[in-house]
């Protein structure tokens, strides 16, 4: 299917001033003649065209003005011979257009990802920079479309380039002694150069991890939990956050069973607020099914804002962690404050009344700080924007520190070596390349080892 000359709408399907049609491979310029039936404009200049349908011989029937552009390979988008046809935008001309490109026989509707995807399998782009491009076209926040443009520009295949060649260097000392162990030429004790290396990557890899809650909620969203009992303002909290009634309200207590989540953008970024339901022992089974979704809600969440009311118990916060917002609502009640139990926990806490807007603006404030200060990033370590990276670097963290612990243990430089290969094979799956030839030229190049 990769050999196939593929066509599809590059812009946004509806109407539209101006419309785009992308051909991709051996017969894109072929088909242009013969929905034209005159010579090709010149390479990446836009010609003026007038479309028809190939059999129209006699060009009675136009289906439309256009400029089109002839991109030869490998010096385009897809690496293949590329045509692109600027139309008018609109639905009726552009499936037409479609149709007449369809009717040659001479290629076929592009599947989802197509270009990108042949982009990538002839060497146009690395995998980063293939995901960077579904990320730029689905990015809604500047700090999504920062973070894709850097992953674009290669910032991250950067990064993977760097510990991949680290990676290399360490392999080709240890597959040094491994494989010529008698060679004069050959420095002595050449497998010891790996161990700084690899502790170097280590703590590299770290700090990328490190940053990576913050990359992944970048793209995906930061996701924050209200958590608390029953009745202590839970739902009113996310309606006035969100400005509108997206939960019930309710005097009755266990009205919220199941988690109600909404949007939210906060300071640039993408949050999802959750309500839950309220936290209280129960022998309604589905009311103990909602306590229990809440709490693991609470776990997977990268934030949690504990809430009760000032005449309710405060709850347990042996689930929080340093950072988390305890509120205690209805601060405007007469009763005497219940103060929280000592907890090694460090939570900011804040005093407030839902009805108040002026308390409902600081809780918005302060949750705009928060989301803020969590999605920086310490150093200059890559974000990680997605799952796949960060299952790949933990494997590759993984591996490391398991030749760490073999070298310092003195094991035999053929299992370190394995531990080492392991790892850049991980790195290679991040990029969609890793290539053993590399380590066998650094090998013959660094060492002066070839006879």
């Amino acid at each position: 299917m990769l050999n196939d000359t593929i066509c599809a709408l590059a812009s946004a399907s509806g109407k539209a001033g101006v419309s785009v049609i992308r051909l991709s491979g051996e017969q894109a310029t072929n088909i242009l003649k013969l929905i034209t039936f005159k010579d090709l404009p010149a390479n990446r200049i836009l010609g003026l065209r007038s479309i028809y349908r190939p059999e129209d011989k006699s060009k009675d029937d136009p289906l439309d003005e256009a400029l089109a552009v002839c991109m030869p390979g490998p010096n385009s988008f897809t690496g293949e011979d590329v045509v692109e046809l600027h139309l008018h935008g609109g639905t009726a001309i552009v499936s037409a257009v479609l149709d007449a490109c369809l009717s040659t026989k001479k290629c076929r509707l592009a599947e989802p990802g197509e270009y990108t995807r042949r982009a990538f399998e002839n060497g146009r782009m690395d995998l980063t920079k293939a995901e960077a491009v579904g990320d730029l076209i689905d990015a809604e926040t500047e700090a999504q479309r920062q973070q894709a443009i850097k992953q674009y520009d290669g910032a991250f295949y950067e990064q993977c380039q760097n510990w991949k060649s680290t990676l290399i260097n360490a392999m080709a000392a240890l597959d040094a002694s491994i494989d010529f162990p008698d060679e004069e030429d050959v420095p002595s004790g050449i497998d010891s150069r790996a161990y700084p290396l690899v502790q170097d990557l280590v703590e590299s890899i770290q700090q990328a991890l490190d940053n990576s809650n913050a990359g992944l909620a970048v793209r995906d969203g930061f996701k924050v939990a209200i958590i608390g009992p029953p009745n202590a303002g839970k739902s009113t909290l996310m309606n006035a956050l969100a400005g509108r009634d997206a939960a019930i309200v309710s005097d009755i207590a266990g009205t919220t069973r199941d988690i109600v989540e909404v949007r939210l953008e906060l300071a640039g970024y993408i949050v999802w607020l959750s309500d839950t339901a309220g936290l209280r022992d129960t022998a309604d089974a589905i009311e103990a099914e909602g306590v229990k979704r809440a709490l693991a809600r609470a776990e997977e969440s990268d934030f949690r804002i504990f809430l009760h009311a000032k005449d309710q118990t405060p709850p347990d916060v042996s689930t929080a962690v340093n950072g988390d917002l305890l509120l205690t609502n209805k601060s405007e009640l007469n009763v005497e404050y219940q103060a929280l139990q000592s907890t090694a926990t460090e939570l900011e806490h804040r005093h407030i009344s839902l009805k108040n807007d002026n308390d409902v603006l600081m809780v918005k404030e302060l949750l705009s700080a928060i989301v803020v200060d969590r999605m920086s990033t310490s150093g200059s370590a890559p974000l990680v924007s997605r799952q796949r990276h960060k299952h790949l670097l933990l494997s590759t963290l993984d591996n490391l520190n398991h030749a760490v612990l073999a070298m310092e243990n003195d094991f035999s430089s053929d299992l370190i070596a394995e531990d080492i290969r392991l790892a850049a094979r991980d790195i290679g799956k991040i990029t969609g390349e890793i290539d053993s030839e590399d380590i066998l030229d650094r090998i013959f190049g660094e060492f002066c080892i070839g006879k």
